[in-house]
């Protein structure tokens, strides 16, 4: 179940420039979807905070400003439903994407009568990932000529 069916090559990037600073928090308990995930970010000049564990996602939330969250449905022992509830929960505003390889054990509309934004099967298609990110990017940070401007998500304290 790899998150990488095609080749990127150096001119995809497609980023829109005014998501070039945005932060992406990850969580998967699979290291080989995390690197996958790290390749991609990295092509699409966004930063990318990988976590294993709902707990160190959840640090991470408090600690940095976060733009989108992508968490697997299920982790080892803990369910990733359960986190992203909570970190919905902790944070409304926060855009969320959920991934899968188990597509029978939650459907598409419970997902998106929970808050999630998008809903995605793994293996992943890159452009439904790069459409999926930047539409939850578009939500948290529209163009600086946009006249109705949301504020970026930020939690207080240390950042």
């Amino acid at each position: 179940m790899g998150i990488v069916v095609r080749a990127l090559q150096e001119n995809d990037c497609q980023c829109e420039s005014h998501f070039v600073q945005s932060k992406i928090l990850v969580l998967d308990d699979d290291l080989n979807i995390l690197s996958a995930f790290e390749k991609f970010f990295d092509q699409e000049r966004l930063t990318m905070i990988a976590t294993t564990t709902p707990e160190d996602a959840m640090k991470a939330l408090q600690k940095q400003v976060i733009d989108v969250l992508i968490t697997d449905v299920r982790l080892n022992w803990k369910s990733g439903v359960t986190f992203f509830l909570n970190a919905k929960a902790a944070y409304p505003q926060l855009p969320v994407i959920v991934i899968t390889g188990y597509h029978e054990s939650i459907s598409e509309q419970e997902l998106q009568a929970m808050g999630v934004d998008h809903f995605l099967l793994k293996p992943l298609d890159l452009e439904k990932l790069r459409t999926a990110v930047h539409d939850c990017l578009r939500k948290r940070k529209p163009p600086t000529n946009s006249k109705s401007s949301q504020p970026r998500f930020h939690r207080e304290g240390n950042v």
